[in-house]
């Protein structure tokens, strides 16, 4: 059939072949509700980049497997793939665009130590229940786990130097929070929410619990932010 193609044809596409013309353009395989698996991705070897695009809005794609090639995933590549429920990232990754898996159906991911370059929003309203944030981040991106209902635990490990404005806003069960770091990150914006209706932890009816988890010793935990919002418990 002319809808299949062999694993040495995979082999021979480029990332240029799956680009779109501009970030406004509809790739190949977005707005697809024909795709709902799609683990021979994983052959298409030539592929250095999941272009800008390239899955969104295929609302029933349930699985796939990422080429061991790929170093970086695009803006919005997996935009609004409600059924994706978790993926596996190549250790070869070092970059994911803004936005790549906003609003998909995603409920885990790991993100390894690898990943030096990350946008904002790459997990917002996403299903994940808890993540771990690596090192090797350097930052906690602007709005990178906002509105997500479901995430109950974050670990954010030692070598985070800031955390970006409404990366946990919206997060109403988020209630155990592990910071690694012995001194506060820089804390940009309003993290943690700035209405009653998106601070971390809680929701208009429910003002919840949150528990910071630090080192003993740790200090700036109890200063700007930290206190005003994450720690008040009137938010």
């Amino acid at each position: 059939s002319d809808k299949f193609i062999t694993k040495e044809e995979a082999a021979r596409v480029t990332t240029s072949d799956l680009q779109p013309g501009t970030e406004e353009s509809t790739s190949i395989f977005s707005n697809n509700s024909n795709i709902k698996s799609f683990d021979g991705f994983q052959y298409f070897t030539q592929i250095t980049e999941v272009p800008v695009l390239l899955f969104q809005y295929s609302r029933n794609l349930s699985s796939i497997k990422l080429p061991s090639t790929v170093i970086s995933i695009g803006k919005n590549a997996f935009f609004a793939t409600e059924s994706l429920k978790s993926i596996e990232l190549p250790e070869t990754l070092a970059s994911i665009g803004d936005n790549a898996f906003n609003n998909s159906g995603l409920e885990s991911i790991e993100l390894h130590e690898g990943i030096t370059n990350v946008g904002r929003g790459i997990l917002s309203k996403t299903k994940i229940t808890g993540l771990t944030i690596p090192s090797a981040f350097g930052t906690v991106p602007m709005s990178m786990c906002s509105n997500c209902a479901n995430l109950a635990k974050v670990t954010i490990k030692e070598g985070i130097a800031e955390i970006n404005s409404s990366a946990f806003a919206g997060c109403a069960n988020l209630r155990e929070i592990y910071m690694l770091n012995e001194t506060s990150p820089v804390l940009k914006g309003t993290p943690f929410g700035s209405t009653t209706y998106e601070y971390t932890g809680r929701n208009t009816y429910n003002a919840g619990v949150n528990t910071l988890y630090v080192p003993v010793g740790a200090t700036g935990y109890d200063t700007g932010e930290w206190k005003n919002t994450l720690l008040n418990p009137d938010k």
